[in-house]
Order: C-alpha cells, then structure tokens, then sequence
C-alpha cells in the first residue's frame, strides 16, 4: 500500500548513496532510442517497413516476435513493467520508485471511484501497479465505513467518496484525487531534495490547471468549476486561470498582458501560447510531454543523484509513449506527416 515516504530507505538520505544506482542507469540509457531513430520509426509508409525499423532498435527482439499489430500493446506494458524493476532494482528503497507509480496508482482509484458510482465493470481499464492492493481497495470502496484512513490511498479514496455523498457529482470526486495525486508528488519531490525534480512537478501542475481550464473555456465551462477543479502547488495563480476559463478574449491569450504572467520559458512558453489560441488540448499535452522530455534530458547531464534514474525513468516512458502513437497511427491507416506532428521528442 503505498504511502508517500514510507518507502524511502535507509541508504537513500543524500546524493552520495546513488553513486552505484546511477553507474547502472548509465549502462541501460545506451538502449534509449535516439531522436534520429524515432523519426525514421514515425516516417515508415507501411507497417511492415516500420517492422524492419523496429528490428533494428533495442525493442527490436521483443517487438518483432509479436504476430499481430494487437500484441504490440502486451509487449509495450512489459517494457512499462520492466522499467519498473529496472529502478528498484537499482535503487530499492528510494522516494523515486513511489514517484513514478503514483499517477498509475490514483488512475486506478479514478476506476474505482466511477465503478461505484455508475453501477459499471470497468476492471479492464485498471493498470496493475506493484504493491498496489486492488482487491482491497474495491472493498473500501464499496464499504467506506471500514476504511482506517491511514495510507496516501486510503484517506484519498475517503475523501472522494465523502465529497460524491455531499454532492453526486463524480468529477468534483475526481478533483479531490487529482489534488491528492499532485500533493504526493510534491511531497517525495521535496524528499528527494532535487530542485530539478520538484521544478517538473510544479510545471505538470501547471500544465494540468491550464489544460481544464482550457477545457472549460472550450466547453463554455465556469470559473466557479474551475475554482473546484483547480491544483495548488503550481506558479500559476488561481485568479489568471479564471480569467482565462470565462473572461479573456481570443485576442487577449496570445498579449503580453497575460503570457508575462505564464511561468514558462521557451520553447514550452510558445507551444502553451499555440495551444490557447488555438483552443487545442491536445497541442497543451503535447507541450507537457515534450517539456517532460527536456527535463529528462536535463536530469541525465548529472554526474550521479536522483536525477539520472529520474531522466532515464522519464526517457523510457516518453519511448514507450511514442511507440504506442506510432502503433495506433499504423492501425488505423494515418499518414506519416500526421504520425511525425504527434512525435514527442526533444534534442539530446
């Protein structure tokens, strides 16, 4: 059951102690695919060519045993479950580990959440996180009187469930993991006593407050739902959010007025201002993977600390994320050019 600190050990207390961690991670990031390899997978015409090209990467082994375009999907959740093992076993006992399973973790309390309240099996949609008991939290979740409140999990599942009594509204139980979710992860940040890594939490902070309210403004959504929604621990101020859901102008979006007051700096502050004038979610998500990608790149010019299983960890999952793209793109027939704009990818 995870619980945020709890898994922090007794070797992991300064940077020192990742020295051995870090030379193992130098090893595996020889198997990251370069940014060149990456757009010559997302220019394939056909799938067959984007089989050959996939034999040619460290994937290639697994991914070109697979006999249908539907088993790509198992063999990209093994390479997610491998990445797992790969920092545990590198540094077991570090905040990191916990870091990076937390978003799966309260993905998995949103499907339960939304089972009890609609009625609806939606086991299929659950990720399997080490550690993470599901069978148990069902149970809470069925009967809230029996939970202890005691984990991260337990008191956040508590809460949503007391907040969906009060008002019926599944979304408004959603704010309140999505609040839990980000005040863990600024918590292990801090623990990890890594500027680096607490500045990625607090932008993804950011980038997750503009992506609803764009998606309210979009939607012609309210401040006020956006005041519900809103995630403390970013730079961006509730009150300019606001303004943007209901009050600013098309016009306004892309003035010096507003953007001087967007924490970012570029490129990412560029891709932001595209995606609000643009009323484009989507262009928001991409801006937020590819500034986790520099991030990444910045965290592997360490020398040793957190940071290097931290850049690889963030690496792999964008490979693993851009892969899917690509596979999914090659299912349903899309064009390269369309396969390429959706590419995250940052220079090394």
């Amino acid at each position: 059951m995870s619980s945020v600190g709890a898994a922090r050990g007794r070797d992991y207390k300064n940077r020192e102690d990742y020295i051995y961690a870090s030379s193992r991670i130098r090893v595996a990031e020889k198997r990251l695919l370069t940014p060149q390899q990456l757009q010559q997978l997302f220019a394939a015409t056909d799938y067959e060519e984007a089989l050959r090209l996939f034999r040619e990467t460290p994937y290639g082994v697994n991914l070109s045993r697979a006999p249908e375009e539907l088993s790509y999907e198992e063999v990209l959740h093994e390479e997610s479950a491998r990445l797992s093992r790969e920092l545990a076993e590198a540094a077991p006992g570090s905040p990191l580990l916990e870091l990076f399973t937390l978003e799966d973790e309260f993905h998995n309390l949103k499907i339960l959440l939304k089972q009890q309240v609609l009625g609806k099996d939606f086991s299929q949609l659950l990720m399997e996180v080490p550690g993470q008991n599901l069978l148990y939290l069902r149970k809470l979740a069925e009967q809230p009187e029996r939970n202890p409140r005691e984990s991260l999990q337990e008191k956040a599942l508590s809460e949503a469930l007391e907040e969906l009594t009060n008002t019926a509204d599944l979304q408004r139980g959603e704010f309140v993991l999505d609040r839990a979710l980000y005040a863990a992860e600024l918590e292990l940040a801090r623990q990890l006593e890594s500027p680096l890594i607490e500045n990625w939490v607090r932008t993804r902070v950011d980038l997750q407050n503009l992506g609803t309210a764009l998606r309210l403004r979009v939607s012609g959504g309210s401040a006020e739902r956006f005041a519900l929604a809103f995630i403390p621990g970013g730079e961006l101020a509730k009150a300019t959010l606001s303004r943007l859901v209901s009050e600013l102008r098309d016009e306004e979006l892309g003035g010096e007025s507003f953007t001087r007051k967007l924490p970012f700096r570029e490129p990412l502050l560029s891709a932001v201002v595209s995606a609000l004038v643009g009323r484009d979610p989507a262009k928001l998500e991409k801006a937020r993977d590819e500034a986790t990608l520099r991030a990444a790149r910045e965290a592997l010019k360490v020398t040793y600390g957190p940071e290097v299983l931290f850049g690889y960890a963030l690496c792999r999952q964008m490979e693993i994320l851009n892969l899917r793209i690509l596979l999914v793109s090659l299912q349903s027939g899309g064009k390269a050019e369309v396969r390429e704009n959706r590419l995250r990818v940052a220079g090394r």
